[in-house]
């Protein structure tokens, strides 16, 4: 206790851990690892050791509280990079403690979407959010979840493919068929949406015959638009 480095202080926390362990004393263990987060939260290897431990026992309602601890430790109004992984990392691991050992989905979208606040473009975070959303029996908002994950991943044909199950299943035909359209695209389309996009194909609109004139493009011109990139768009 006389060392003054939270990080030391941690490290002989965590041997001392270590050494318990060795000797089959664990509750003194996970009293020693315990000891070494509060000395130093970002102390990882400690936080692993508990979640091991704790798990082995089942003792779920314990994680959720070392869990909380170490997110409650970090909260700031201007964490560090390393600060917003770690708490992203920590909410993740909570939702699937609800989600896996405590039953509870409600508890385990909450936990996401805070992890998703602290970084939005976490992909596996969305899909997870998405399959929490369809337990919860919320497919509108579990296919909100697989749109913010394609537009980061738009080459990811399995996310498309799940969009549409989940599309076809809930009878969202506008949402099944531009992903089945998108399946289509990357040539990976199952049979079943093969079927589904050309049943759904309006074959009555008619293809481009010839290049847009100038009133056409007067038509599409925005406000903002920048006459430079335009003139580039035209000539493509």
């Amino acid at each position: 206790e006389r060392t003054e480095d939270p990080r030391e202080r941690a490290e002989q926390h965590h041997k001392i851990g270590l050494y318990c362990l060795e000797n089959n004393r664990d509750q003194d263990a996970l009293a020693a690892f315990e000891a070494s987060i509060d000395a130093d939260p970002s102390f990882l290897n400690s936080l692993e050791h508990l979640a091991s431990l704790l798990g082995e026992d089942q003792e779920w309602g314990e994680l959720e509280r070392i869990y909380q601890k170490v997110y409650d430790a970090f909260q700031s109004d201007s964490p560090s990079r390393q600060e917003t992984r770690l708490l992203a990392e920590i909410q993740h691991r909570m939702a699937l403690l609800y989600r896996d050992h405590l039953g509870d989905p409600g508890s385990a979208l909450a936990a996401l979407d805070k992890a998703l606040e602290h970084r939005p473009r976490q992909v596996a975070t969305l899909l997870l959010a998405g399959e929490v959303a369809e337990e919860l029996d919320d497919p509108g908002q579990a296919l909100s979840y697989l749109r913010r994950a394609v537009d980061l991943k738009p080459k990811n044909v399995d996310i498309y493919h799940r969009m549409f199950d989940l599309a076809h299943r809930y009878e969202e035909p506008h949402t099944a068929r531009h992903a089945a359209s998108a399946t289509m695209v990357l040539e990976d389309a199952t049979e079943q949406e093969t079927e589904f996009y050309e049943k759904s194909y309006d074959h009555s609109v008619p293809p481009h015959r010839r290049p847009l004139d100038e009133t056409s493009w007067t038509w599409l011109r925005c406000d903002e638009g920048d006459e430079g990139v335009e003139r580039v768009m035209r000539a493509l």
